[in-house]
């Protein structure tokens, strides 16, 4: 038994780690709230703002995430020179600055603006937390606390869903999205206050040549002395590496990690995890829930479905390995996806008939059922008993109040009593996804670099997640709906879920049970024997093994 191994099997986790991962994995759950709070604020917004466009809706939901990816840019560079803790404490700071912009906005506009530098926030904290966490982790627990930070990122999300019932049902009008949009400053404050006694990471510091510090974070991190194995480690790595710079990243070498890197990124936005997550309130209202604050209730088991199956994952990262965790929740998420698209494609061939006119007085009465009123952004859908009529009017109610009942008008959603199985179709869908494909990317893309380019490498990984995120989910989804359908749009990522299954079996190596200096030795050293164990585990590695034999 080799030494990384006996150390795998035998390092416990001390409570000061545990700490540590509470602290600093707060950077996941205020991205959970800060990505999850919009949806049930949005219809708020849409009302006191008059927003009528698709395009509108994108860019307030698309805010958060366009200031991500300039911000994942940065943060790689940001931890790689000031060093991991610096940047998340400048990303705390950022989110309670946002908090402040979005709960005070005056018009869209500054509302945006906020969203921007929440998506500054939620950028360098993506980035950078799951670099801080891999590197004070210990071998045997690397997967479950990385993983810890995607658990954190799913309570997030639950909790801004109960916060945004919570406040719909208590609020008076003009409060409730404020409020939602404002709390975040509260755990905000907390992860700044708990960052000042945390130790930058042992890693980080061998590499600034700063090996006592080092020594003192790791006793602190482990809780006892007999560290002197684990430093020894960490030094060889860097000594075999030497100061690589961000120019490394196109090596023959890092390229192939790059592919594995940013394609499971890549993969896992276009699934749809983030348009469900943050139109889940919308999905729910297009079901068939249209009447109240059904839509916003029912997102709540939706994101605690998310956020409970993470723990799923967690067990079984380091148990199963990377790969068959992955493939799994990928043939899941696939499946459940093609059943929305079913669903939908039903309910506009099922949709509840129009009472006829006797005379045709404007244009909406033109149509026959509720899915194409609803259509028209000049129409809505009027119903009592078995009387239903489709009548001008917007999100206030029809623009004629003696044409029909107030209470039962519905402006771009057509009621159900089927709406239930839409729900259980996503409910399964995160069932799925939370327990690999919203683990799994982040965890390797924090174990398959090499640590002097580490935080470089993962920012890079980052941008291509949320970049794809950007227009594949938060502004890309809302107009999909208005123009293609819901259907087809659940479709669309129904066969990215295929890719995705091929990519994975094809692309991704096991790194399970590996200390992250065993994974750069093995990129070092550059032998067949290395390249093949390590490497070789899937089809598309057959790639790099040519890259290798030209090499040498």
């Amino acid at each position: 038994m080799g030494r990384n191994e006996a150390h795998c099997h035998q390092e416990p986790m001390s409570s000061f780690l545990v700490w540590l991962t509470i602290v600093s994995g707060m950077g996941g759950f205020l991205f959970g709230i800060d990505t999850s709070n919009i949806s049930g604020a949005l219809k708020f917004i849409e009302e006191e703002f008059h927003v009528d466009s698709a395009l509108t809706t994108a860019i307030i939901v698309s805010g958060t995430i366009a200031g991500c990816v300039p911000a994942t840019v940065a943060a790689g560079w940001l931890g790689g020179t000031f060093g991991r803790k610096p940047t998340l404490t400048m990303s705390s700071i950022l989110f309670i600055v946002a908090a402040g912009i979005m709960s005070l906005a005056a018009n869209i506009p500054m509302l945006v603006g906020g969203r921007i530098v929440a998506g500054f926030a939620v950028g360098i904290a993506s980035c950078t937390v799951p670099v801080y966490l891999a590197e004070t982790a210990p071998t045997s627990h690397r997967g479950a606390i990385v993983t810890c930070y995607v658990v954190l990122i799913t309570f997030g999300q639950a909790v801004a869903y109960m916060i945004a019932y919570l406040f719909a049902m208590i609020l008076p009008q003009s409060y409730e999205w404020r409020a939602m949009l404002g709390t975040s400053a509260i755990p905000a404050l907390f992860m700044l206050l708990g960052l000042i006694r945390m130790p930058e990471t042992p890693r980080y510091l061998v590499l600034q040549g700063k090996d006592e510090e080092a020594r003192r974070a790791l006793v602190t991190i482990r809780g006892h002395e007999n560290v002197d194995e684990e430093l020894i480690e960490i030094k060889e790595v860097c000594l075999n590496e030497g100061q690589e710079s961000v120019r490394s990243l196109s090596s023959k070498g890092l390229r192939r990690h790059l592919q594995v890197g940013v394609g499971l990124q890549v993969m896992q936005q276009c699934l749809g995890i983030n348009a469900i997550m943050y139109y889940s309130v919308k999905i729910i209202h297009d079901s068939g829930f249209t009447s109240g604050h059904d839509d916003i209730f029912y997102s709540i088991p939706i994101a605690s479905t998310n956020f409970l199956f993470t723990f799923v994952g967690l067990f079984l990262i380091d148990v199963t390995g990377r790969r068959k965790l992955l493939l799994g929740s990928l043939i899941g998420a696939t499946i459940s996806l093609f059943g929305l698209a079913a669903y939908f494609s039903s309910m506009s061939a099922s949709s509840p008939r129009i009472t006829p006119p006797d005379q045709i007085v404007n244009l909406c009465q033109q149509y026959q059922n509720c899915y194409d009123c609803t259509r028209d952004s000049q129409c809505g859908f009027c119903y009592s008993g078995e009387q239903a009529v489709c009548s001008p009017g917007n999100l206030d109610g029809p623009l004629n109040a003696t044409s029909c009942d107030r209470v039962t008008w519905s402006y771009d959603a057509c009621p159900s009593s089927k709406a239930w199985v839409a729900i259980l179709l996503v409910m399964l869908y995160l069932a799925f996804f939370a327990s690999g494909i919203g683990p799994v990317p982040w965890t390797v893309n924090s174990e398959i670099y090499p640590l002097s380019v580490r935080s470089q490498a993962n920012s890079l990984a980052t941008v291509a997640n949320w970049t794809t995120d950007l227009l594949v989910g938060s502004f890309a989804f809302p107009i999909l709906l208005e123009y293609l359908s819901a259907s087809i749009t659940f479709g669309i990522y129904g066969c990215a879920g295929i890719i995705g299954i091929a990519f994975t079996y094809l692309s991704l190596p096991e790194t399970a049970g590996k200390s992250l200096e065993e994974i750069q030795v093995s990129k070092i050293s550059r032998t067949k024997s290395v390249c093949r164990s390590e490497f070789q585990s899937a089809g598309i590695f057959l790639v790099f093994r040519e890259v290798d034999r030209r090499s040498s």
